[in-house]
Order: structure tokens, then sequence, then C-alpha cells
């Protein structure tokens, strides 16, 4: 018995430091995804290191497409759980992130978290996909939204005509400035959408936090603040926390670049209710506006 907790052991520990190992090292890197799609990632560092992951996306180039997820027509809800990497792949995107907060939601263990994927969630605030408005949750959230020639972070809801739209719960970053006033708070995950000055480029954002000596996250002032010295013009909070993941395409399968910490285990992803993806397009026209 004593041999076989062990083994038992030896085994898990190796496994815990394989997931480790997994997470992104803490360089400074820098590549090309596709065509006016790029990303970074850099540390910043103190006390409280931080990983810090950002795809940038030249919204001017007609064949860029912002997609959002399609509701599910089996799913007694809204949507049925998905991992990021998966929506990357079904549809096509060459980056993407998670989306907006949502219900249910539980994370108690490794074993005992909902959703699982497939599990039917709703989301919290407006969604439209593929034109289709298809939740109008009355939360007065404000929203990103993407039409025909442009890309949006609103307060009053989303541009009329959009093509595709979700909500995010805070507005972080507003005419270049940033708008969270407390300075308190937990630090957590974050994943944020945003816009530049000029309106015509997309920032992907997300924070891995959560891991003690790797990167333990930012609270949502830190945030703000964070994308306000990023010449944005303005940022809008998605769900974070375990949620938050950034994947790209790497020769033709879905790379998870962050560090997701979903039911305490890094690098595991959470099934989520909806993603933000990049795509590209022949002949699909885009450009950008700033936050109104």
């Amino acid at each position: 018995m004593l041999m076989l907790c062990l083994a038992v052991g030896m085994g898990g520990g190796l496994w815990w430091q394989d997931r480790l190992n997994a997470r992104p090292s803490g360089d400074i890197a820098e590549r090309v995804i596709a065509e006016g799609v790029s990303y970074a990632r850099y540390t910043l560092l103190g006390p409280t290191p931080v990983m810090i992951h950002v795809v940038q996306v030249n919204l001017m180039d007609p064949a860029i497409r912002v997609i959002t997820t399609r509701p599910d027509p089996l799913s007694p809800r809204a949507h049925a759980g998905l991992r990021t990497s998966d929506f990357l792949s079904g549809y096509g995107a060459v980056a993407a992130i998670n989306g907006s907060f949502f219900e249910p939601f539980w994370s108690e263990s490794p074993w005992d978290y909902y959703p699982k994927e497939g599990d039917p969630v709703d989301i919290f605030g407006i969604g439209i996909s593929e034109g289709r408005l298809y939740a109008t949750n009355t939360v007065p959230w404000p929203v990103f939204s993407v039409d025909a020639s442009r890309a949006w972070i609103r307060r009053d809801g989303p541009v009329a005509g959009a093509r595709c739209a979700l909500s995010g719960q805070t507005m972080l970053v507003e005419n270049g400035e940033a708008v969270v006033t407390k300075a308190g708070g937990a630090r957590q995950p974050r994943t944020a959408v945003a816009l530049d000055a000029k309106g015509t480029t997309l920032y992907l954002v997300v924070v891995d936090g959560r891991q003690k000596g790797y990167s333990e996250g930012l609270t949502l002032f830190g945030f703000a603040d964070l994308l306000a010295g990023m010449d944005i013009d303005c940022a809008l909070n998605m769900d974070g926390g375990g949620s938050s993941t950034m994947v790209v395409t790497d020769g033709g399968e879905a790379r998870v670049m962050n560090a997701p910490f979903h039911t305490r285990i890094p690098m595991r992803e959470r099934p989520v209710a909806t993603h933000i993806g990049i795509r590209r397009n022949q002949g699909a026209p885009a450009t950008a506006n700033r936050s109104r």
C-alpha cells in the first residue's frame, strides 16, 4: 500500500510539473499570425509578475472579418459550453479569445464545475452573430459590436446593422483615459477588447493570473491603467478569471498562447458561452471607428 501511494504521489507530481512546464515562458515574444494579425507577449516585472498577451488586428485590411459564436440551435439555452481552441478550429479563425459573461456557472473542484463541454448556458447582455440578434438580457452593460464597415465600443448598445456584438461588464478606457476609479479589488486573470485612438486597430488582450510567482493577474484598476498606456482609445472588460484564454492558429492547429487557470489547474481551458474571433475572408470589407 505504501509503495502504491508513493507511485500515485510521484505520478501526480510529474503530471503537475508537466502542466507548469507547458505554460509560456516569461520571455518577450512577437510573431505574425496571419496578414494583418500579430501576437505579442511581455511580462510586467516586480514583486507580483504579470504575463500579458496581445493580438493586434488591422481592421483596415479588407480580408479581416471579426466573428462571434453562433447560438446553438440544439441547446435549451442560447449556447453550449465550448473551449476557445475548439471555437477557433470550428470557425476557421486565426485568433480568438473568450467573450461575454454567462450563467449558470460554478467552479468548486477539478471535477465539480459548470459548464462542461456542451452544457447549456446563457450570456449576460447583448448577443448578435451573423447579423442575428439572439440575446437581449437587460443588464445595462457596454457593447462591442461590428457592422459592415466599423468596430465600435459603446455604452448605449450595439451599432445599428451590427453583424456581431457581445456585451462586456465594465468600460476600462474611454478617450484614452482609464475610467476605473477604485484601486482596490483582487488581482485576477483578465480579458479585454479594445480599439486604438485612430480607430483602425483592434486589440484582443488577455492577462494571466492566480499563479503565484508566474503571473498573479491585475485588478480592474490596474488593467485599465495598463490598457490606457498602450495607445488605446477605448477598452471593454470581458469575462475573466478561469475563462481568460487566447488561442491562435499555428501550422493549421489551435495553439493556446496564454496560461489559462481553470479549476486551479494551469493550462486547462474552460468551456465558455461565447468567443471573439478573427478570420481572413477575401473581399470582406472592414474598417473601424472609435468609441462614441
